[in-house]
Order: structure tokens, then sequence, then C-alpha cells
């Protein structure tokens, strides 16, 4: 009887509110693959964020950069907010601060912040998918290179 009420309990929990309410969270697991330094990469992360406000979260995130250049480990951390203009359609805005360990005796670990915006379509009370652009700047760089660098994100989330 106690296992049914627990898990009575925590269905309630979970389909519960809006799936950016206070007091919800969200985990996130990365796979990919990606360019850097002219070197090709398998990415594999895991991020989690908690909702301190309605449509607010805090959050940091791992990702694991490894391949034929040096590996490279991204600590971030982040804050989202989502604008609630609709129930089902939510676009956010964010700001997030990263830094980069680069296992190499020749490049140099470095930070960097930057900006995202897009659009969240919320599927359940405890799912969504997010489409977005953000922009990235390198706290350390000389002319010669690019100082920022830009990209889309696509992303899905479970919150619980």
């Amino acid at each position: 009887m106690m296992r049914i009420v627990f898990l009575f309990s925590l269905l309630v929990v979970v389909l519960n509110g809006d799936v950016f309410s206070k007091g919800k969270a969200n985990l996130g697991l990365y796979v990919g693959g990606a360019q850097s330094f002219g070197y090709s990469y398998t990415i594999i992360g895991v991020s989690g964020e908690y909702y301190v406000a309605d449509n607010l979260s805090l959050g940091g995130m791992y990702r694991n950069w490894s391949g034929s250049g040096p590996t490279q480990n991204e600590v971030s951390l982040y804050s989202n907010y989502f604008l609630p203009v609709d129930k089902r359609f939510k676009p956010y805005v964010g700001a997030f601060g990263r830094k980069t360990y680069i296992d190499s005796p020749v490049i140099d670990d470095f930070g960097s912040y930057g900006f995202r915006g897009g659009l969240s379509i919320i599927t359940s009370n405890n799912s969504y998918i997010s489409l977005g652009y953000a922009i990235e700047y390198f706290d350390s760089c000389v002319e010669s290179e690019d100082c920022y660098r830009s990209y889309p994100e696509l992303s899905a989330g479970i919150s619980f």
C-alpha cells in the first residue's frame, strides 16, 4: 500500500503544473559531434536546471569533447527565462558563462559567455521541445581569430 501511495504522489508531482513552474527540475543528456581547432570530436555531456521562480531557471552543464584532437572539458552555468505569452508556445531568452579546459601544451584553456533566444513548445505537462539560436563571445582572442561564434540549438526536455 505504501508503494501505491508513493507512486501516486510521484505521479501528481510530475504531472502537476507547467513544465516551467517554480520547483520543477530538468535533467539533460547530450551526445553529438562537432569540429574545433580543425579536429573532429564526439561530445558527451550532462546538464541539470532548477526553476527558482515560474519561468526562470538556473542550471549547470558539463560536456566532454574527445576525438582526434586534444580532449576538451566544458563547465557552464546558465539561466533561462521563458516568456509567459502563451500556454503552449513560450519564447525564451537566456545567458551563460562557460570555462573550457583543454588537455594541450599549445592550446590554452579559455572562458566564454553568451546569450540565447528561441521558442519552446510544451508537448505535455512534463515535456517540451526548444529551437533557438546562441551567440558566444570568447574572453581572450587575438585579432586574427574570430572572437565569437553563433550556432543553432535544438533540445528536448523532460521535467520532474
